[in-house]
């Protein structure tokens, strides 16, 4: 397998994106990026407003030409196995069909292999009303980076971070590689991470206030819908979470309990749905999706790697300097040493069956045991998701430390675009644009499932 993702489909062509190629496109896109990013500038708007401003508007313009390619190019490998099946998969309208008829689902072998997942077909569906379908997913890729920033800025928030700061350690978790380069070769649901972060910021409110539980249960069913490893990963926050507020703080631990029950139970019907389509595949055994997807999409020791990401490209390094500050100025306090906790327990479940080459991860193979469809993961570096946020709840407190002024966090954010472009936007796995193919069904197309 080549090192950040697989090997496109014959007839894969570049499109002509680059500046000199393009000139036109690129400087569209930055000055409406720009444009955009100067609403924050407006103190008539909320503060929550003015954030989203800023943020999508950063996005386009750190993205460029995407958003004035939108309808002209594919983004990314194209044609991929993934990018392919799932563009297929909407043509046929297979969303429809699981969504109008969902017991005919349990004997449909593409709903097998998509799962619950096929919100994000539904996007598609909404932006094809203006749009063509690759050109739907393409804003996809431009709006989930931005959602995600944003989402985790208001995490930070919640927790106690200044809204400059917020806005500094949500942007690695929107903008980051791996982000990217699951938009260059997957499916457009792996990159909607954003509704993780927005999870945890209402979940975490509900247990604060003791109010709007139900809103933050049906976001985490929303993101079950969109992708079942991000009801996973929310599952497991709210779990974790609900556990240590119950035992360090009792006049929240019935607010705690109260979100877990709620996101349980509004999850619980597409969990179950899920088990019954699980039944009836056969696309793969337990033991392949063990052996030839999770022992190898993991966060890795050695080397230090997320999912075959090179660790010191993949997580921002001021960020994670950041984060030592924030988590170095409050060792002390109760509610770190629980986060920490928490995002221990979920970094070695995100280091999938092996914890090194050689030693079993034994956390990883009870909880596949014991969780109910669980050998059916094939990622579980997905759950490295869920630590990363909780670093940079951490890290909105180290920049808080230093960006304590308007022109101070300009530095700051300057100095992470820097670092940005020569990690990110420099890298192999970021996303170029290919020119649209015409995709056509393959009658066998489950024997690359586990391509």
């Amino acid at each position: 397998m080549p090192p950040y993702g697989p090997e496109a489909l014959p007839g894969v062509h570049a499109a002509p994106w680059t500046f000199s190629e393009a000139p036109g496109l690129w400087i569209a896109a930055l000055v409406v990026g720009l444009l955009i990013s100067a609403l924050a500038a407006l103190r008539s708007l909320p503060e929550w407003l003015r954030a989203l401003a800023f943020v999508l508007g950063q996005t386009i313009a750190l993205t460029t030409p995407l958003a004035a390619a939108l309808d002209r190019w594919v983004y990314g490998a194209f044609p991929t196995v993934d990018k392919a099946g799932s563009l297929r998969f909407y043509l046929d309208g297979v969303h429809r069909h699981m969504l109008m008829d969902p017991a005919a689902s349990l004997h449909d072998p593409a709903a097998h292999l998509i799962g619950v997942q096929f919100g994000h077909l539904w996007v598609t569906e909404l932006f094809d009303l203006v749009l063509s379908p690759f050109g739907a997913m393409n804003a996809q890729a431009l709006l989930y980076p931005a959602f995600a920033w944003w989402a985790a800025s208001r995490l930070c928030v919640e927790a106690g971070s200044d809204p400059r700061a917020a806005i500094l350690a949500g942007f690695p978790f929107g903008l980051g590689l791996h982000v990217f380069r699951d938009l260059h070769w997957y499916t457009i649901e792996k990159a909607a991470v954003g509704w993780l972060a927005l999870y945890a910021w209402l979940g975490l409110r509900a247990i604060r206030t003791g109010r709007g539980a139900v809103p933050a249960a049906i976001v985490l069913a929303i993101a079950t819908w969109m992708n079942l490893y991000l009801g996973l990963v929310g599952g497991a926050m709210a779990f974790l979470a609900a556990t240590a507020v119950s035992v360090l703080d009792r006049e929240r631990a019935r607010q705690a309990v109260v979100v877990l029950a709620s996101s349980f139970l509004c999850v619980l019907p597409l969990a179950i749905w899920q088990l019954l389509l699980l039944r009836g595949s056969t696309t793969a055994t337990p033991d392949q999706y063990l052996w030839e997807r999770a022992a190898l999409d993991a966060f890795t020791l050695h080397p230090l790697a997320w999912d075959r990401i090179e660790a010191w490209r993949a997580l921002d390094p001021l960020a994670l300097v950041a984060a030592a500050v924030g988590i170095g100025a409050s060792l002390r306090n109760r509610w770190t040493l629980a986060a920490l906790a928490g995002a221990f327990a979920l970094f070695v479940v995100s280091l999938g069956p092996f914890l090194l080459p050689t030693i079993t991860n034994p956390l990883y193979m009870a909880v596949r045991d014991l969780v109910p469809g669980f050998w059916r993961v094939a990622k579980p570096e997905v759950f490295f998701e869920g630590v990363w946020l909780v670093l940079l709840v951490f890290a909105a407190r180290g920049f808080g430390r230093v960006a304590t002024t308007a022109p101070r966090a300009a530095l700051v954010y300057a100095a992470m675009i820097a670092v940005w472009i020569g990690t990110t936007r420099a890298h192999p796995a970021f996303p170029g644009f290919s020119l649209p193919q015409e995709i056509r069904p393959v009658s066998d197309w489950e024997k690359g499932v586990l391509q």
